[in-house]
C-alpha cells in the first residue's frame, strides 16, 4: 500500500514503526488513535461548517461514524462531539496513552454498536465501552470470525497471506456472509439513530428467513447480541 501526498512525497508500510516491546507497541497505537481522532474531529467540523457545492446537502448536526480496528478505536473517542449521533466500532478498543497497558475504559455519550469477532470476545466484549445515561452500548459478537472479517480486507488476506496465517484462520463462516451480517446490523443501527426507525428493528435481528439459508430462529444464528445500559 502506498500513499502519495499532494507535494509528491510518499508513505508506505516501511514507515510503520516495528516495536518489539508489546507494552510500548500498545502505547504507540494509543498515540496513533489520538491523532486519528483529532483528524476526524476536524473533518466533522469542516463538514458541518463549510459551504458545500450547490445541490449537496448534509445534516451537519446528525453525523454517524464507523471505523474498523484502530479506526474503530479512533471513532469511539468522538462520542462527546455534539454533532455525532451514533458510532459503530468494528473490533476496536479503548486505548489510553497514559495507561501502562494502553487499555482502559470509556463512557460513551451517544449510542454505540460494537461488532466483535468470536475469536476475540474474551478480550473485547464488555471490556472497554461503558454506557452513559442516554447512550446504550450494543455488542454484536459473530461466532467463528476474527479481526479481519469485518471488511473486504479478508479477501486480500485469503488470497495473499502466508500459509501460517491461513492455517490460523479456519474460515468457519464465509467472509461474504460476515460482511452481510455486519452491513445488516450497521444499517439497522443507523436506521434507528438517523431515520427514527423503532429500536425493535435492531433488537429483533435485522435479517429474516427469506434472506438467510437454514435459519434456526430467524435472523443470524451466528450472532450473540447484548445491550449494556447505564
Amino acid at each position: 500500500m502506498m500513499i502519495e501526498y499532494p507535494d509528491s512525497t510518499t508513505l508506505d508500510m516501511s514507515h510503520w514503526p516495528r516495536i518489539e516491546d508489546e507494552a510500548e507497541r500498545q502505547r504507540m497505537l494509543a498515540r496513533a488513535a489520538e491523532v486519528w481522532a483529532a483528524d476526524l474531529s476536524e473533518v466533522i467540523n469542516a463538514i458541518a461548517t463549510r459551504e458545500l457545492p450547490k445541490g449537496i446537502e448534509i445534516n451537519g448536526s446528525k453525523i454517524g461514524l464507523v471505523g474498523h480496528s484502530l479506526g474503530g478505536t479512533a471513532v469511539g473517542k468522538l462520542s462527546h462531539n455534539e454533532r455525532v449521533s451514533g458510532i459503530v466500532v468494528m473490533e476496536g478498543d479503548v486505548r489510553e496513552v497514559e495507561d501502562e497497558g494502553a487499555r482502559g475504559s470509556l463512557e460513551v455519550a451517544v449510542p454505540l454498536l460494537h461488532l466483535i469477532g468470536g475469536y476475540n470476545r474474551l478480550e473485547l466484549e464488555r471490556a472497554s465501552y461503558l454506557p452513559g445515561l442516554k447512550s446504550p452500548v450494543f455488542t454484536v459478537v459473530i461466532r467463528g470470525t476474527g479481526h479481519a472479517y469485518f471488511s473486504d480486507l479478508i479477501h486480500l488476506y485469503r488470497a495473499y497471506a502466508d500459509r501460517d496465517w491461513r492455517e490460523r484462520h479456519r474460515y468457519e463462516v464465509d467472509p461474504d456472509r460476515v460482511i452481510r451480517i455486519s452491513n445488516d446490523y450497521i444499517a439497522a443501527f443507523f436506521d434507528w439513530r438517523m431515520r427514527e426507525a423503532p429500536l425493535s428493528v435492531l433488537l429483533r435481528r435485522p435479517s429474516y428467513a427469506d434472506r438467510v439459508e437454514g435459519p434456526q430462529q430467524g435472523g443470524y444464528p451466528e450472532v450473540d447480541l447484548s445491550i449494556a445500559v447505564h
